[in-house]
């Protein structure tokens, strides 16, 4: 339970950019390091929480009409220091998202580490790429 409420903080405060969750996340992990360390097949979820603590983690912001195809890229292979978010409408409820918009009918993916994001893509293949 510790290590699925840490590995959710830290994917909370990458889409937020908020490290009280992080910060939260950080104490849980510190209280199992020694174990996980010493015995790693019987904390796989933590090592897994490690992992995305100690990163580089990246964030990716789908936004758009049809984000299928870009979030088929996205999902298409195992990404365990990556979050995504996505929308259709234009959206502050998720800071990844705030203030990112696509032309009309069209879809675009925002590969960012920290909120510092590459120029946004539309075509699958050059997501692909950046991944």
């Amino acid at each position: 339970g510790g290590s699925s409420a840490a590995l959710g903080l830290l994917r909370l405060e990458l889409l937020t950019g908020q490290s009280r969750y992080g910060d939260a996340a950080r104490a849980q992990l510190r209280l199992v390091q020694t174990p996980a360390t010493q015995h790693p097949g019987a904390f796989a979820h933590t090592l897994q929480a490690i992992d995305l603590a100690l990163g580089p983690a990246r964030e990716v912001a789908l936004v758009g009409d049809d984000l299928d195809a870009l979030a088929a890229v996205v999902r298409r292979t195992l990404r365990p220091r990556l979050v995504l978010a996505g929308t259709r409408e234009p959206s502050d409820t998720v800071p990844l998202l705030a203030g990112r918009e696509a032309p009309a009918g069209t879809a675009l993916a925002y590969v960012c580490e920290q909120f510092t994001c590459q120029r946004p893509v539309s075509d699958p293949l050059e997501l692909d790429r950046l991944l």
